[in-house]
């Protein structure tokens, strides 16, 4: 069960990470470099 929670707990934390990264991108799209795809690619892997 504790690790039950523990790997819940990840992947929300995992999630929220994600979830910001996705919020950060969207309000500074037009900074954006050809880097920028690749970071939120490997954000989206989590």
């Amino acid at each position: 069960m504790l690790t039950f929670l523990k790997s819940k707990q990840l992947h929300e934390a995992s999630m929220l990470v994600y979830q910001r990264e996705r919020q950060y991108l969207e309000e500074n799209k037009e900074q954006m470099t050809s880097y920028s795809s690749y970071a939120l690619a490997s954000i989206s892997k989590l």
